[in-house]
């Protein structure tokens, strides 16, 4: 059984230092038996980078707050991307963007400037997204266990790159555009029209698992999940020049 020892020098060993920022998607059970459970590996974490660091863990909600529901609430509404962002957005010296989908929780330096006014953009990966900062401020993105696809990132590439098969359709069209309420710290609400992407109606949709034939990787263990570690920028840049050379790199016909 892992103690959390055991994964500081482990997330040491892969080169995650102090003052580091980390994007981190993560499975829980992919880590094997770990002392303390979830509370340790997320000590860990911050043991790792520090005071000086940066932590972030998505806490979407696309599953529960929708057209049937849609009002966000940044204390109550529950995470629907796995067991260590719910235990994680309730910590100590969490703090939590307001996006109705697409939130994310951070901990660590700075954390309120990486959460300001997430609410005022109309889809989840502006300028003002967590993610979209962390690229921007040298970040990194792990991917702990839950392989190639929940790199949230590459959705902001698809969106930045406009790739024809999530804009192949008439986004002018109202349903694509949705009306929501999130209700902040406060108890304030923040009526917002969000834009829906990523429609499958063109006949494809993405398929992130596609990134091994477009840049090499370098899966690495971090315990018993196997482990991808990427500079966000470095991504960023080099999935932009794939999918500028063939726009379709990352999707498949669906």
């Amino acid at each position: 059984m892992a103690t959390k020892q055991n994964i500081v020098e482990n997330l040491k060993a892969l080169g995650i230092n102090k003052g580091d920022k980390l994007l981190i998607h993560a499975s829980y059970k992919a880590l094997g038996s770990v002392e303390g459970g979830i509370e340790t590996v997320i000590a860990a974490f911050k043991e790792t980078v520090g005071e000086d660091g940066l932590l972030m863990f998505p806490t979407f909600t696309y599953e529960n707050v929708n057209s049937e529901n849609p009002v966000f609430n940044i204390k109550t509404s529950p995470s629907c991307v796995g067991m260590i962002p719910e235990v994680f957005r309730h910590g100590k010296d969490v703090v939590r963007s307001l996006h109705p989908t697409h939130s994310l929780a951070v901990w660590g330096k700075d954390k309120e400037f990486y959460v300001a006014n997430h609410h005022n953009d109309q889809n989840c990966l502006d300028k003002n997204s967590p993610i979209m900062k962390l690229k921007n401020s040298g970040g990194k993105i792990l991917l702990v266990g839950c392989g190639l696809k929940k790199n949230t990132l590459l959705h902001g590439l698809e969106i930045a790159c406009k790739v024809p098969y999530a804009f192949g359709v008439d986004y002018s069209d109202p349903k694509y555009h949705r009306d929501y309420i999130c209700v902040d710290e406060n108890g304030e609400e923040h009526k917002r029209e969000f834009f829906h992407v990523f429609a499958r109606e063109s006949g494809w949709t993405h398929n992130f698992d596609k990134l091994a034939e477009v840049i090499p990787l370098n899966p690495v263990k971090l315990l018993e999940a196997e482990t991808y570690i990427f500079d966000a920028k470095k991504l960023w840049y080099d999935v932009t020049l794939a999918l500028q050379k063939d726009p379709y790199c990352l999707a498949e016909k669906c």
